[in-house]
């Protein structure tokens, strides 16, 4: 080899060598490269709480990346994994599904993913997906390459999610409270299984063009309906309004709802979202309230009215007894025996007066503390009439009033005798106070296939129309003095209402001044009188 050959040689030796080196440093470089390749892996897979592995069929080895381990509960490369160990962590329960994962790969050599429970050390257990790849050589399967990762916190946000729906759902129907959704491109409402209970949809859908929605809502109540609706794209503000539907058995009832309008980003207004709650019975006790409040006011009233009349019906009389008592103690040493006997019957007229107004009151209080007992039965008309007429003949005698019942033995009502006649006792007796001497006073009854009606009439002063409506209602009593300067607590003719309305009928009254008065009342017949006892 000449000096020039060997020149030529050594530049191809350090040529070599030079390249030589370059490649060496690229494997230093790939060599570091994928040490961070790999270490970022396990971070990831520590992150993500990810495990992958790989089982070898022909060789039946496994291999497990140090998060598999970790994942597992054990400490890195703790133990020799085998698929045997793998199989004895699931949960009894879930071992099923590791032969089906086999079973669905063989047959359909694709990707199987399932979910399972592994068992811990310390007996607890937690949720893992299992992702496994078959891997195939001339068709053959030959290996199981996956990944398993720990999906427990997924679990129980799942668990609580669905304990918040259910909770949610049943908070729904038990409040009555559906949800919607209307879209205003297509004009239907996306609607939920409560709302069909609330609106008594029975076809079941879970939509309803908007259209159909107006035929539930009460015809006074869709304009309050299209304002809402205005009001809230308008004002671009949560809306909450009331409105009724009408099932389509006929039932009203009362919706509250509570919307507020979606728009894109163009500010078009999309959707019209909220929730519908039935308020029917709330609005029902609320009416109640209402009612109770107006009773107990009008008890106010009455007890005020009642006190009233015992302080004014009563102080007269007492009065009496007390000036003439008093002119008996102080005088009677210097009084005749004529003077002694009228101041007497004075006292016996005054005592009378009170023994009757306390009666009537007695038993107004009685009729307002239910403590009277309500016992119809079949009473002959004729008989009752003949029983007043001789309770109050000599009242009538002393005014020279004619009292005729011209009614036929027939005719029979079925009655409380007690109320019965306590009606028609204030009746005549107040026909008598207002009749003057006289005058005549006539009792009559007609009957018809549903009522028995019952008419007291004279020929007295007559009422002003004014006074009419008044003469039934506590809050206008009043005592007004008969012909003869008769008094009474005023009370008679609210009892007679009382006893009438007890026995499913009703009580008017027909007068014209200087002309008399004509009050009638009215009594179902026996049949439909025990059915309203009955119901």
């Amino acid at each position: 080899m000449n000096k020039n050959e060997f020149e030529n040689r050594i530049k191809e030796l350090e040529l070599e060598l030079s390249n030589l080196k370059s490649e060496i440093i690229v494997d230093k470089q790939m060599e570091v490269m994928l040490r961070e390749s790999e270490s970022s892996l396990q971070n990831s897979q520590k992150i993500a709480k990810m495990g992958s592995w790989e089982l070898d069929l022909i060789n039946q080895k496994v291999k497990w990346s140090e998060n598999c381990f970790v994942i597992y509960g054990l400490k890195p490369f703790e133990i020799e994994p085998s698929f045997e160990y793998f199989k004895s962590r699931i949960h009894p329960d879930d071992l099923h599904l590791v032969d089906d994962a086999f079973e669905n790969i063989v047959r359909y050599k694709l990707p199987n993913t399932s979910e399972m429970r592994i068992i811990f050390p310390d007996a607890t257990f937690r949720w893992f997906q299992n992702n496994m790849i078959p891997v195939f050589k001339d068709d053959k399967l030959f290996a199981l390459k996956g990944i398993n990762l720990d999906i427990t916190e997924l679990k129980k946000s799942e668990e609580s999610l669905k304990s918040i729906n259910e909770r949610f759902n049943l908070a729904t129907v038990a409040a009555s409270i559906s949800v919607w959704e209307h879209d205003f491109i297509t004009d239907i409402i996306q609607i939920d299984n409560n709302f069909n209970k609330i609106f008594g949809n029975t076809q079941g859908n879970y939509q309803i063009e908007f259209n159909e929605f107006i035929k539930f809502i009460h015809p006074d109540d869709i304009e309050i309906i299209k304002t809402n609706i205005e009001e809230a794209i308008k004002s671009d503000k949560n809306v909450d309004f009331e409105f009724r539907i009408i099932r389509p058995d006929g039932d009203i009832r009362n919706i509250s709802a509570y919307g507020k309008i979606t728009k894109d980003n163009t500010n078009k207004p999309i959707k019209f979202i909220g929730v519908n709650m039935d308020i029917s019975e709330s609005k029902k006790a609320e009416l109640a309230l209402k009612e109770n409040e107006i009773k107990l006011r009008q008890l106010n009233a009455d007890k005020d009215r009642f006190i009233s009349i015992l302080g004014h019906d009563l102080k007269n009389p007492f009065n009496n007894i007390l000036g003439f008592s008093g002119i008996l103690t102080d005088e009677i040493e210097s009084l005749n025996n004529e003077e002694i006997k009228d101041i007497a019957k004075n006292i016996n007229k005054s005592a009378h007066i009170i023994n009757k107004l306390l009666e009537e009151i007695l038993l107004w209080a009685r009729t307002q503390q239910g403590k009277i007992p309500f016992k119809p039965q079949i009473l002959n008309f004729r008989d009752i009439c003949n029983n007043i007429f001789e309770v109050l003949k000599p009242n009538a005698d002393a005014k020279n009033i004619t009292i005729d019942f011209s009614t036929g033995d027939h005719i029979n009502v079925f009655a409380d005798v007690d109320m019965f006649k306590a009606v028609l006792r204030n009746l005549v007796s107040n026909a008598i106070k207002f009749t003057n001497a006289g005058g005549t006073i006539s009792i009559t009854a007609n009957q018809t296939d549903s009522n028995i009606t019952i008419s007291v009439s004279d020929n007295g002063i007559g009422i002003a129309p004014h006074n009419l409506m008044k003469l039934f209602e506590m809050a206008e009593v009043s005592t007004t003095k008969g012909t003869a300067e008769e008094t009474g607590t005023g009370l008679g003719l609210l009892l007679c209402k009382e006893f009438v309305e007890k026995h499913g009928g009703k009580i008017w009254v027909e007068s014209e001044v200087g002309k008399g008065s004509d009050f009638k009342f009215t009594l179902p017949v026996f049949s439909r009188l025990v059915d309203a006892i009955n119901n």
